[in-house]
């Protein structure tokens, strides 16, 4: 069998094998990629991906040593078992030991990539020392129980997918990544079946589970250190906890707010919005917070702000109320901004903003009204211009059709002139036969008389 140089370059599939234990002896499918910093890979551990023709004409046969596609990679056994059912195939495999079935569409024969070439191994000491693998695999005590199927293949088999590797090489120009592909091919994976990485995959998970439980057991002592809870939410925890009294503190402002305000209530401009038909269908609790920010040359001027406020708040409801179906959109978004300045300072804008929602809805809906009715008036325009056009030609026609008339008229009466001439020159003619006629027998009568 000949064997083709090749080469491993950007963007050219390759296969990575793996010195972790349970993944020995296995090739993965990769990609190689620059500019990407991963773990460093030996180019040792780096091949091509084997082209079909060094492997298409080998017969599969007991003793065969093969490539089974397994679990997303190339796993090297031997076959020991010429052929079942179903053009299906015994593998043993020897690290760790078992015996599973594989379609013929999972099994290549295995070449190796020895000096940028690939070899094919020698036929009769493979098939020697694959028997050997075979009889110790069949006379094993220790042999797991056969496993079948592994897979379901429905198309012809092409290069697998790996699983999630990635390194950058140290002696290849490129960069190797890869990312899984699932069911590649038709595959279907059944998790039952090696690789035999799972205890190793148990224990890591064990460790990441123990890892995260110290991590939440730590997030829990410092929570309680900074939050108190109640009894009754005890069994919550931490971060939940503390999401609930934030939303407590967000929804219902604490009864010290609720019962001092950031400043003494003296003024008697506070009976200006307390004298609003609005103040007595819609009482407000500001609790005018924000105004403790205030610096201190402002503390005096805080009444003064809330008053402001609470005169604007009302007086945007009246305002609200005495919008018309002409008012622009601008000046609904206007007073909602407004609102939603006041609600920081703890008014209940809830209505209002409603009320505003609603009235903008209805303000589109009137301006898609408006653009119907103006494309409905457009057509009624240009019907109207069509059918002042088309009378315009009606009566050209219709001028055109008079004068048509007069001159039929006109040619009726020389037909008939011109048949009344016809019939007496007809007649004319006749008395002309006749004269003839006369004249010839006046002749022959004149011609035939006796001496």
């Amino acid at each position: 069998m000949s064997t083709e140089n090749q080469t491993m370059v950007k963007g050219s599939e390759v296969e990575v094998s793996s010195q972790e234990e349970g993944l020995k002896g296995a090739y993965f499918t990769a990609l190689l990629k620059e500019n990407t910093t991963l773990s460093a890979v030996q180019q040792s551990l780096l091949r091509p991906v084997p082209p079909e023709e060094e492997y298409a004409g080998v017969v599969l046969e007991e003793g065969t040593v093969v490539d089974a596609y397994l679990r997303d990679g190339w796993w090297t056994g031997v076959v020991i078992n010429k052929k079942l059912e179903d053009n299906n195939f015994l593998v043993c495999f020897d690290s760790p030991p078992d015996i599973i079935v594989f379609e013929k569409t999972n099994l290549r024969a295995h070449v190796d990539w020895t000096d940028s070439k690939w070899v094919p191994p020698d036929l009769k000491a493979a098939r020697e020392l694959g028997n050997k693998k075979a009889d110790a695999c069949v006379m094993n005590n220790e042999t797991p129980q056969v496993i079948t199927p592994i897979a379901k293949v429905s198309a012809p088999v092409v290069t697998p997918s790996p699983p999630v590797i990635a390194a950058t090489p140290t002696e290849t120009e490129g960069q190797l990544s890869s990312e899984p592909r699932s069911k590649q091919n038709g595959l279907e994976k059944n998790d039952s079946i090696p690789p035999h990485k799972m205890p190793e995959e148990e224990e890591t998970s064990q460790v990441l589970s123990r890892k995260r439980r110290r991590e939440e057991e730590q997030q829990q002592h410092s929570d309680v250190n900074e939050t108190e809870v109640s009894s009754s939410s005890s069994h919550q925890t931490p971060n939940v906890m503390m999401m609930n009294s934030a939303a407590s503190v967000e929804e219902t402002p604490p009864p010290a707010l609720l019962k001092a305000l950031p400043f003494a209530k003296r003024s008697p401009y506070w009976k200006s919005p307390e004298a609003k038909e609005g103040y007595k269908t819609m009482p407000q609790r500001p609790h005018f917070s924000p105004l403790l920010a205030a610096a201190a040359e402002y503390v005096n001027h805080r009444e003064w702000s809330a008053v402001g406020m609470t005169v604007s708040f009302y007086g945007f409801l009246e305002q609200v109320k005495g919008l018309k179906p002409h008012d622009s959109l601008s000046v609904l978004c206007s007073l909602s901004e407004s609102f939603v300045e006041l609600e920081e300072y703890g008014f209940d804008i809830g209505a209002p903003q409603s009320r505003i929602r609603k009235m903008m809805s209805l303000k589109e809906e009137q301006a898609k009204i408006a653009e119907e009715k103006q494309c409905l008036e457009r057509k009624v325009d240009e019907d109207e211009k069509r059918s002042r056009e088309l009378a315009e030609e009606m009566a050209v026609l219709k001028g055109k059709m008079l004068e048509l008339q007069r001159q039929e008229a006109v040619a009726r009466e020389e037909k008939e002139a011109a048949d009344k001439r016809v019939v007496e020159m007809k007649a004319s003619g006749e008395r002309f036969e006749q004269k003839m006629e006369d004249v010839e027998l006046e002749f022959l009568e004149t011609a035939s008389a006796p001496w």
